[in-house]
């Protein structure tokens, strides 16, 4: 048997010139080839059918509807053409997102972390209230006409008071409250009459 030399160029143009009609008249050929494909495209693969830049390629004769798969660089018979595509087609267009699937369980709890680092010093608190110690009365030397304030020690506390009306005729009071901006120092009274001799007593609770 004479040994099949490389096909020429210009026969090689020829033969892809041709291979259209001749695809197209052996269409039901290259299908089952392709469907044949299909079931063992890893023994094709295994086997040398697939060249080097990914292409199959077949044998298709020039008479008749034979197809036959040849492995790559192959040549065929004088009375076929030599036809390729390829192994894999490109990548489709990414599909739609699926639904959301459900959640999934709880993991276990996991282990403590290590202790942080403290914290900065917060501020100094607000001053408490002085502890009360015990409680006294102070009362005005004599009284003072119109009005008069009975003070507690230095940094006591007021916490009641009231006053007298030491006239003969007495008019009553017509103010009585502690005496103090903030915290309550003393007691003040105020007469009826801006002559009325007038008294106080302060309830004094001593603080330590």
């Amino acid at each position: 048997m004479r040994k099949q030399s490389d096909p020429s160029p210009a026969f090689a143009r020829g033969a892809v010139a041709k291979a259209p009609a001749y695809l197209r008249r052996n269409a039901i050929a290259l299908a089952a080839l392709f469907v044949a494909l299909g079931g063992s495209s890893y023994a094709v693969v295994g086997n040398g059918f697939v060249s080097p830049d990914g292409k199959l390629s077949a044998c298709v004769s020039r008479r008749g509807a034979a197809l036959r798969l040849v492995r790559a660089g192959a040549h065929c018979h004088g009375s076929e053409l030599l036809v390729s595509w390829n192994a894999r087609g490109p990548a489709g267009d990414p599909g739609p997102a699926g639904p959301r699937g459900a959640p999934g369980p709880a993991g276990a709890k996991g282990d403590a972390g290590p202790q942080g680092t403290p914290g900065p010093p917060g501020r100094p608190g607000d001053p408490g209230t002085p502890a009360v110690v015990g409680y006294y009365t102070v009362a005005t030397a004599g009284t003072a006409p119109g009005g008069a304030i009975a003070f507690c020690k230095p940094g006591d506390i007021a916490t009641g008071g009231g006053g007298f009306d030491q006239t003969t005729v007495r008019g009553g009071l017509a103010l009585s409250e502690p005496d103090g901006t903030n915290t309550p120092d003393g007691w003040f009274v105020l007469g009826a009459n801006a002559t009325d001799a007038m008294e106080a007593v302060a309830v004094c609770a001593h603080t330590s």
